[in-house]
């Protein structure tokens, strides 16, 4: 009888999973034991609709670099993915700021050749 009453008294803990490495961890630890990350419950993870990855990426598909706080804002990436995300949309911005660039110079180039504009 004594047993039950402690086993009773004693709430089980229920094993999740780690949201950054997916290890199972107790849920009543504050941290990861694998990767150190802050254990958070899927409730807390869930709550924000544009902490979803498809959010995340259509944001940077329309919105470019303006979607970057996205994506440095979000809980789950970590500080690797942020600056590897964050270069790859600068580095693509660039390019096509340069290609819009060149573009406008052909367009010109071609206008005068064709004696459209005293330019």
């Amino acid at each position: 009888m004594q047993t039950s009453l402690i086993q009773d008294e004693i709430p089980a803990q229920a094993p999740t999973t780690c949201p950054n490495c997916g290890r199972p961890i107790l849920s009543n630890t504050e941290c990861c034991s694998f990767c150190k990350s802050p254990a958070q419950t899927a409730k807390e993870t869930e709550g924000k609709w544009y902490h979803a990855t498809s959010s995340v990426v259509i944001g940077l598909l329309t919105l470019g670099p303006f979607a970057l706080p996205m994506v440095w804002f979000h809980p789950r990436y970590n500080c690797a993915t942020k600056v590897i995300v964050s270069i790859v949309v600068i580095g693509f911005t660039a390019a096509l700021c340069y290609a819009t660039y060149a573009a406008v110079m052909y367009l010109i180039d071609q206008i005068q050749e064709l004696g459209l504009t005293s330019m």
